[in-house]
Order: structure tokens, then sequence, then C-alpha cells
């Protein structure tokens, strides 16, 4: 009986000992950031102005959707250091129209723990504009922030 109950301790401490604090990624552990984008009006280059935009990478068909909104978060390309943009104001209207934009960086793996692996940050951001056949309706394009750490800060401001 006592040959049993110290084989049950020692299975129980070896359990134990064996879960470590790397073994489960806390959600606050921060994340590979997306590109944050906040949308001015031309006229009045202080004042947030919202949009009805779809974004979509190009060579994928998914696309995102955002309406009447100022800021947007969209996901650069980890496995590469130029992502390209399909920016469509109005999606669906008569007023629909494309401009692309083509975003450079160069991209840093940050190891955070066995748990939770790698994150990416981007570093020397800088971005090019393309109006499409369509016209453009990007006016002017500003990079905020050329490294890119995290989702508070905004790192490009676009003024329509």
């Amino acid at each position: 009986m006592i040959k049993k109950l110290l084989l049950g301790i020692v299975v129980l401490t070896l359990i134990l000992i064996a879960c470590e604090r790397d073994d489960i990624c806390a959600t606050t552990t921060p994340t590979t950031p997306q590109l944050v984008i906040k949308f001015y009006d031309v006229a009045n280059t202080t004042e947030p102005k919202p949009i009805v935009l779809a974004v979509n990478e190009m060579g994928n068909e998914d696309t995102l959707f955002f309406a009447q909104d100022t800021v947007l978060r969209v996901p650069l390309r980890t496995n590469e250091e130029v992502t390209q943009f399909n920016f469509i104001k109005n999606p669906g209207g008569e007023t629909q129209n494309t401009d692309v934009v083509t975003f450079n960086y160069e991209t840093n793996e940050l190891y955070i723990s066995r748990a939770c692996g790698f994150r990416i940050s981007y570093d020397n951001l800088s971005a090019i504009t393309t109006p499409s056949t369509d016209g453009r309706w990007i006016e002017d394009l500003q990079i905020e922030s050329q490294t890119i750490l995290d989702e508070e800060t905004t790192h490009v401001s676009i003024y329509h």
C-alpha cells in the first residue's frame, strides 16, 4: 500500500514538473501586427473621413469590406517583402473606383516563446499608389510610421 502511495506521489510530481509556463501562449501575448490605415478628408487634412471600401490582395479572391470606417487594419504578407492591394471605393456602386497600393517593407522574425512561436515585425515601410483605368481616388498617401510593431499606431494616412 505504501509502495502504491509513493509511486502515485512520484508520478504526480513528475507530471507537475514536466509542465512549464511556456506550454501555454497567453492571449495577451503580442502577435504579428496588421497595417493600420486611417482615412482623411483631402480638403481638411486633420479631419478623419469615413469611407465605404473593399480591400483585397492582388491574386487573392478574399475581400475585406469596410462600411463608413475611418480606420482599417489589413494584414501584410509575412513570407514576402511586398504586398499589393486593390482599394475599391464604393464597391458595387455606380461610382466604384479602384486604386492599387503596393506596400514594400522588410520583415523581422521575433521569437516569443516555445508555445507562441514567432511573430513578425515590419521595418522600412514604403508605399506606391497606382490608379486604375477608372481614375485616381487616393489623392495622397503618407507613411506615418515606417516600423510596424503594434496595431495601436497609425502606420499610413490616406487622403481622399
